[in-house]
C-alpha cells in the first residue's frame, strides 16, 4: 500500500465546509491521474488551523490483478505538477503558492535559480582555495546531529556542543550560529532530513510523555502546507529546543495509523508474535543440529586442530 498526504492551506474568506468540498474535489483529480485503476481509502482531517490535509491509502496492485503498480519519480513528478498547475488554475480562491519549478513565475525560477549559482559559487571556491564554505559546514555538522541524536536530549547536548541555537519562525526552522547568523534548513537543502529527524523526536517524546499515539507522516503534497509554530510563553533556549524539536511541517504517519484507518487490517501484534516465535523455534534447531554434529565428529575421534 502507499500512503499520500494532498494538503491545502486554509482560508479565512471561505468557509470551513466550502474548503473540505473543494479538496475532496482536488483529490478526486489527483487519484484519476495517479491511480485510476486502483484501490484507495481516504480520510480528511481538520484537526490543524494553518492547514486541511487529506490522507490516502492506495492499494499497490491494480483491480484484479497481483502486479505491483510503480511510479518512476520524474512520472510522479509529472502528476504532482499537473495538478498544482490544475489547483492555480481552477481554485484561485484557494490562495496556493506555486512549489514545483514548472509553475514558478518567470520572477520565482530567476530567484531559484540565483540561488543555485552561488551554491555552485561555493563549490568553485572549494575546488580553487581548498576551504569549505561555511554554509557547508553548517549543512555537515547538521547532518551529523541528525543521524547520531536518538533523543530530544542527545539532539540538545550536540546542538550546544556546535554553538546552534534551534529557532522557528512561522513555518520557517533553521539554526543560529555562535556569531548571529541564521540558516534556515530549507535553504541548506536540509527540509526533507529535517522533516524526518522531527518526525523520529516526536514519536519518540509521544511515547515517554503522552498516552496518545504520535501522528506522523511522510507527506506526497501537490500544494505548500506546514504546521505553524508560534511562541506565547518565553523559554531558555534548551526548554525551546526540547519542546520544539518535534514541530515542523506535515511530518509521516506511522504504520499503526495506518492500520487504525483500515477496519478489516489483520492484527498486526499477533503476527509479530508468531514470527518471533518461528525465528526462535529456527535457531533452537540449529543449535541442536550443530550440537548433534559435533557429537558426532566426537564418536569418531576427532579433535580440533591446536
Amino acid at each position: 500500500m502507499y500512503h499520500e498526504i494532498i494538503s491545502l492551506k486554509r482560508q479565512t474568506h471561505l468557509s470551513l465546509e466550502e474548503q473540505k468540498e473543494k479538496l475532496a474535489q482536488i483529490v478526486k483529480s489527483y487519484l484519476s491521474a495517479r491511480a485510476p485503476h486502483q484501490l484507495a481509502f481516504g480520510m480528511i482531517h481538520d484537526d490543524h488551523t494553518e492547514h486541511l490535509h487529506f490522507h490516502l491509502v492506495i492499494s499497490s496492485n491494480q483491480i484484479e490483478s497481483t502486479g505491483r503498480v510503480r511510479l518512476s519519480k520524474e512520472q510522479f513528478s509529472e502528476i504532482q505538477t499537473h495538478l498544482e498547475r490544475h489547483v492555480l488554475t481552477h481554485y484561485p480562491e484557494l490562495n496556493q503558492k506555486a512549489v514545483f519549478f514548472g509553475n514558478l513565475t518567470a520572477e520565482q525560477k530567476e530567484a531559484k535559480q540565483s540561488k543555485a549559482r552561488l551554491s555552485n559559487q561555493g563549490a568553485e571556491l572549494k575546488r580553487r582555495t581548498g576551504k569549505t564554505p561555511k554554509r557547508d559546514e553548517v549543512k555537515a555538522t547538521l547532518e551529523a546531529i541528525f543521524s547520531t541524536s536518538t533523543t530530544p536530549q542527545a539532539f540538545t547536548e550536540s546542538m550546544n556542543e556546535a554553538g546552534f541555537t534551534f529557532y522557528q519562525r512561522g513555518k520557517h526552522a533553521g539554526i543560529q550560529d555562535r556569531d548571529g547568523k541564521k540558516y534556515r534548513f530549507a535553504t541548506l537543502g536540509l527540509a526533507e532530513p529535517w522533516a524526518t529527524f522531527d518526525a523520529t523526536m516526536r514519536a519518540s517524546m509521544s511515547q515517554h510523555h503522552t498516552p496518545k499515539k504520535a501522528h506522523s507522516s511522510v507527506s506526497v503534497q501537490s500544494d505548500t502546507a506546514t504546521a505553524k509554530a508560534t511562541d506565547t510563553d518565553q523559554h531558555t533556549p534548551n526548554d525551546r529546543i526540547l519542546r520544539e524539536t518535534v514541530i515542523g511541517g506535515m511530518v509521516a504517519e506511522t504504520l499503526d495509523s495506518m492500520k487504525d484507518l483500515l477496519n478489516d487490517a489483520t492484527d498486526f501484534n499477533s503476527w509479530e508474535a508468531e514470527q518471533q516465535r518461528r525465528l526462535k523455534q529456527m535457531q533452537e534447531r540449529r543449535e541442536q543440529q550443530a550440537k548433534d554434529r559435533q557429537t558426532h565428529h566426537h564418536g569418531q575421534g576427532y579433535k580440533p586442530k591446536p
